[in-house]
């Protein structure tokens, strides 16, 4: 997607504290988030509309704006990336049934995946990529982290080459999380009380110094939880809400550079399409201070889903990327402010 800043109105909304908001209940509004697009725009490569089987990711190179994308094959369980919209290149040696993810650091961009055992599994895919350069093994994320093979895990950069990585646990509720120096990764640790039947996904704001980290409870609702870095200590998770139909699979979060940020998931038993599965996308605004906007909204457009979506934040913008029933990805400017 070509992400081109466009002049954006403003949306005012009451913050209230994450804490007194337990009981609301969400009936999702019309109203737009602040700054979102109406329309959507196909996701190209190659001048080709891209098609996936699953959620497509991104990440970009803060030093000279390179654009990565990753993503699952429609119809197969290969991963292809794509570098500024060019061909697309298919990663060898892999086999996956999940959305793989990508990351940037000073290091390099780096992809990660669930393997068909399961476990996670990783590669730095160099700048430009080619199909001799990108051959070889991946590595395996050490202290057995594994997850339902059907399950993404989810990463962000921190500081430097620092990373953060989590994930749904393969045989039990609990979600994980482990630091990544660059060098080492650390012992994993559970997020204390994050209990869910799919995964948490996790962003960084350096600004703020903050970790934040979304899912979806046992009951169908969505949660958060945040971690001053370096603390190593997680709050306790704070839904969002009530929504009426419970969410499906992992909700998706991103920080703008401010502070602002967006959650964005998809509902439940194909309130839109029982045919398709195919539901209406909600949106809702937070912040890294643990603010909440308190309502959720419906995204713009009728571009429904029957995917977990990926939200991806550059400076004050929000981008949402969603793959529609039929494979075709689509993106749209979510939020700005």
């Amino acid at each position: 997607m070509l992400k081109t800043g466009r002049r954006a109105g403003f949306v005012a909304t009451t913050l209230f504290a994450v804490g007194a908001v337990l009981a609301f209940t969400a009936a999702p509004a019309l109203a737009l988030q602040p700054g979102e697009d109406a329309a959507w725009a196909a996701e190209i490569e190659n001048d080709t509309p891209l098609r996936s089987a699953d959620t497509i990711s991104e990440a970009r190179d803060l030093n000279n704006g390179n654009l990565m994308q990753v993503w699952r094959g429609y119809g197969n369980t290969n991963i292809y990336i794509a570098i500024n919209h060019s061909v697309p290149l298919q990663l060898p040696s892999t086999t996956t049934y999940a959305a793989p993810r990508i990351v940037w650091t000073n290091a390099g961009f780096f992809v990660f995946h669930t393997g068909s055992d399961g476990y996670i599994y990783y590669r730095r895919i160099p700048v430009p990529a080619n199909a001799d350069n990108v051959r070889g093994n991946w590595t395996r994320v050490p202290n057995n982290a594994r997850t339902e093979d059907t399950l993404s895990p989810s990463v962000t950069r921190l500081n430097g080459n620092q990373m953060y990585l989590t994930w749904g646990d393969a045989v039990g509720l609990n979600q994980w999380g482990m630091y990544f120096d660059g060098t080492t990764w650390a012992a994993p640790q559970t997020l204390p009380y994050a209990q869910s039947y799919t995964a948490n996904s996790v962003t960084f704001n350096p600004n703020w110094n903050q970790l934040v980290s979304i899912h979806r409870g046992t009951d169908g609702q969505i949660y958060w939880q945040r971690q001053t870095y370096g603390s190593s200590q997680w709050t306790n998770p704070a839904r969002l809400g009530t929504l009426n139909t419970p969410a499906a699979g992992t909700p998706a979060v991103a920080l703008t550079d401010n502070g602002s940020g967006e959650v964005a998931v998809w509902l439940s038993g194909g309130a839109v399409d029982p045919q398709t599965g195919s539901s209406p996308i909600l949106l809702t605004q937070i912040f890294a201070n643990g603010a909440w906007s308190g309502a959720w909204s419906v995204a713009t457009g009728n571009v429904p889903t029957s995917h977990n979506v990926w939200l991806t934040a550059i400076q004050n913008r929000i981008y949402l990327i969603n793959t529609f029933y039929t494979g075709y990805v689509y993106w749209k400017r979510s939020f700005q402010q």
